[in-house]
Order: C-alpha cells, then sequence, then structure tokens
C-alpha cells in the first residue's frame, strides 16, 4: 500500500456530517454515531430532491430512501438503521410519512437547532431498548410504567390541570393529535386499541405524557425482533390482529396500558403469533 505524498490530489467526494452533531449535547448525547452519519447521508439525498423538484404543495423538499438501501450502503444490519431512524425522528431531524403497505416512506428533513452552546459533557443518558428475553413468560411488568409515568390529573371537563409541570403534562391521545402531527392511518390505528381497551376494561385509557405518545406513535407500524436482528413492517389489519391477540392475553400484573403493548418484547411476541405466521 502507497501512502499518501505532498504532490498527490487529495480531492475526495464526500458526505458531509454537521459538526453540529458532534457538538451540540442534545444531539451529541442523544444520537449514535450511526444515526448521525445516517443523517449527513439523507442531507447529501436533498440535492436530488432538489433538482428532481420532489416538494409538496408548500415547497417543502422530501426524500425516498430505504432503510435496506441504507443498510446496503453502509454496511450494516436493516435493525441499525431502524433505530437509528427512530433516534432522528424523536429528536426531531426527520420526519416519516407512509404510503401504504410495500411502498418506502417519504423522509422530510428538519434543519438543526439554530442557537446552540457547546458543552461537552463526560456524562450519557441512555435508555436501553427492551429485549424479548427480558419478559419473562411474556408477562407485562406494571413497575415498568408506574404512577409517575401515567399521569392522570385532569378534571371532569377533560382539561389538564394548570398546576401540572409543563414537562409532566398529560394528554388524551385526541389532545395530542389536536398539537403534534400524527399520521391518519397510524391515528385511525391507535383509535381502535384505544376503542379495545375500553371494552376490555370498562373504562377510558389513562393519558399519557407528551414523550410517551411519540414513543407510541413513531414506531406504530414498525416491528423490530432484536434477536434476530430484523425489521418487519406490519399494516393496519395485521395490527389489528396483534392487537385483538393481546386482549385475548392473560398477563400477571398488567392493566393492558398501551405502553405495555408498544415495549418490544410483548409487541413482537403478538407480531410473531398473530401475523408472521399466516404471512
Amino acid at each position: 500500500m502507497e501512502l499518501y505524498k505532498i504532490s498527490d490530489d487529495v480531492t475526495f467526494r464526500f458526505y458531509q456530517v454537521p459538526k453540529q452533531l458532534f457538538e451540540d449535547d442534545r444531539y451529541r448525547n442523544g444520537l449514535s454515531v450511526e444515526a448521525k452519519l445516517i443523517y449527513g447521508i439523507l442531507l447529501d439525498r436533498l440535492a436530488l430532491s432538489k433538482k428532481n423538484n420532489w416538494a409538496n404543495e408548500n415547497g417543502e423538499l422530501y426524500l425516498i430512501y430505504t432503510k435496506k438501501d441504507i443498510a446496503d450502503k453502509l454496511a450494516i444490519s436493516e435493525g441499525v438503521v431502524y433505530r437509528s431512524f427512530e433516534k432522528l425522528n424523536k429528536i426531531g431531524l426527520i420526519k416519516q410519512v407512509r404510503q401504504g403497505l410495500n411502498k418506502p416512506n417519504i423522509i422530510y428533513i428538519y434543519k438543526l437547532n439554530a442557537d446552540y452552546t457547546r458543552n461537552f459533557q463526560n456524562s450519557i443518558s441512555r435508555t436501553n431498548d427492551i429485549e424479548v428475553q427480558d419478559i419473562p413468560n411474556w408477562q407485562c411488568n406494571d413497575t415498568e410504567f408506574n404512577n409517575t409515568d401515567l399521569i392522570d390529573n385532569y378534571n371532569d371537563k377533560g382539561i389538564v390541570s394548570s398546576e401540572t409541570n409543563s414537562s409532566q403534562k398529560a394528554y388524551s391521545f385526541n389532545q395530542y393529535c389536536n398539537e403534534y402531527h400524527v399520521d391518519n392511518d397510524v391515528i385511525e390505528n391507535v383509535k381502535y386499541y384505544l376503542e379495545t381497551y375500553e371494552q376490555y376494561q370498562n373504562r377510558i385509557h389513562p393519558r399519557l405524557k407528551v414523550s410517551q405518545w411519540q414513543d407510541v406513535t413513531d414506531t406504530w407500524f414498525g416491528i423490530y425482533d432484536e434477536n434476530l436482528d430484523k425489521y418487519y413492517e406490519v399494516d393496519s389489519e395485521g395490527i389489528e390482529l396483534m392487537i385483538n391477540k393481546h386482549f385475548d392475553t392473560e398477563y400477571k400484573n398488567c392493566d393492558y396500558n398501551i405502553l405495555h403493548f408498544v415495549s418490544e418484547g410483548v409487541k413482537v411476541r403478538r407480531f410473531y403469533e398473530a401475523v408472521y405466521r399466516d404471512s
């Protein structure tokens, strides 16, 4: 192998990954290296979108790039790409819009936070993904979602108390959808779960914090099996089969809160029981 010399041309084609992703604590601590690199690759694709005039009625550029294509380009698993998209979506750097079964999602790219201070910290807080084997006998554990998470402090008119700390505000699903963008097919499918919950439990589903509703809606149609490192996408009918199976299953110490359903261990199990074997 030959070393570079001062006389050599060192011009290359580059993917540009913004330095802010490594300097702004919000992104530095909240995104994996793979997620940062994928964001840079998505930015690179925007040039193609602009050239082809791929924009919505508001002039907002979008692109189509499948998780499989990204995984092939980076020589990583689709599972890693799936988790990276989750992080990018949750931190507010991308938005995905479903086009329907077997069609790739449309991806919109948000700009980086314009105001930030470089503040390097050693501590990084991460939330570990729930693994299938973490739920013995596929039973839910209510201690995972305790009363401090499920805040139910609204009055008889359905208004959240003004005394509630803003970071802990609890919303009904309808309130959440009114304030935050949620795809219509996700809304209809989540409502099916909430209606089924009300029938089985004979009460309205508890309100959740914004971050919890985001966890529910962002990955509603996605199934990731960490043991196999494999990602599946399910349609509305498939999710309904999983929901029916979920409520037909007897758990110990479980109130069938929707957060239990979307936890990876439970969701993966219901997928294999209700959908995968028939596909």
